[in-house]
């Protein structure tokens, strides 16, 4: 019923939405995220909540080739890092081991096997980074890999 009251074709948060709108913003953001493609490292996407940064970031990944990029997509971070590196590994098709340095371990391994064996890049998107605890950030270096 409010989609015809406003004259709108899909609900504006569901996951159909193919196009998200852009008020020029997302040109650029999609801009800096394909150089990010070619320059791997980190990048952070901040605004105010509500204003599509998910939506935006679903439609950047949505075209990228599965043979090239492994887009893993993690929005539950308000745990501790143990299961965030848990559900990481899972995304990596990964069985998660419950001890954290054999669990770091088979994350880089499977990290290294995609981007060194399968020429795939990995694209791990943290959303509500926010929560994310602090001894996390000690651990995010450790995953650096080079190309």
């Amino acid at each position: 019923m409010y989609l015809q009251h406003f004259g709108l074709r899909h609900a504006p948060l569901g996951d159909d939405v193919t196009e998200p709108w852009d008020d020029g913003a997302l040109a650029q953001l999609a801009q800096r995220f394909n150089w990010l493609l070619e320059s791997p490292g980190i990048g952070l996407l901040t605004g105010e909540p509500g204003v599509g940064k998910t939506a935006a970031l679903r439609s950047l990944t949505k075209p990228l080739n599965p043979h090239r990029y492994k887009v893993i997509y993690q929005a539950e971070t308000d745990f501790g890092r143990l299961d965030i590196y848990r559900e990481l590994a899972r995304s990596l098709g990964l069985e998660p081991s419950y001890r954290r340095a054999q669990l770091w371990r088979d994350i880089k391994s499977r990290l290294h096997e995609l981007v060194d064996a399968k020429q795939v890049l990995p694209l791990w998107i943290v959303d509500e980074a926010q929560n994310l605890p602090p001894e996390f950030f000690r651990d995010l270096p450790s995953f650096e890999l080079r190309f």
